[in-house]
């Protein structure tokens, strides 16, 4: 578990107040973490991770929480990871990331190796144009009149079966 707790710590997050006991737990550059026990208290919740809102219902008032960007990219180091899941016994870890498209305007964004590739295999990077052209061995599959489909397991049987399908 954690080296002890804090009981009834009053923790103000922007205009709300959150009184609740605290499990003291050594995490790297992050000092408060409100996890499912405070979440399921809330009810229904809104959460837009794209702006990084919150809305919820406390008291009876509509409450907006407003995350800061800044704060996203903090991480937690394996070795704590891993000292807090041998103390406790298990736990949830959840990483969410947003991703975009990215297209590359420039082609001094392409590393310069890359960029020979590219051009000494130029037209494998082009989109396709039509059919593939004929071939010297076009393949083919030959079928003999009044001969009804093979009738075979797709997996392996033993080998008494196999000479009695061919009887």
């Amino acid at each position: 578990m954690g080296r002890g707790v804090c009981r009834g710590v009053v923790l103000k997050i922007q205009e709300i107040h959150v009184r609740e006991d605290f499990l003291l737990l050594e995490l790297v550059s992050l000092d408060v973490i409100l996890g499912m026990k405070w979440l399921q208290t809330l009810g229904e919740t809104k959460i837009n991770w794209r702006t990084l809102m919150m809305e919820l219902v406390m008291g009876g008032r509509r409450r907006t929480i407003q995350g800061d960007a800044g704060l996203t990219k903090a991480g937690v180091s394996l070795k704590s990871m891993i000292r807090s899941i041998q103390e406790v016994g298990g736990g949830y870890l959840v990483e969410l990331h947003y991703l975009e498209r990215v297209s590359v305007r420039d082609e001094g964004d392409i590393p310069l190796v890359v960029q020979q590739l590219i051009q000494q295999f130029r037209e494998v990077f082009q989109p396709p144009q039509g059919l593939p052209p004929p071939r010297e061995q076009e393949h083919a599959i030959l079928l003999k009149d009044v001969v009804s489909p093979i009738s075979v397991r797709p997996y392996h049987y033993p080998r008494f079966k196999k000479m009695k399908s061919r009887s």
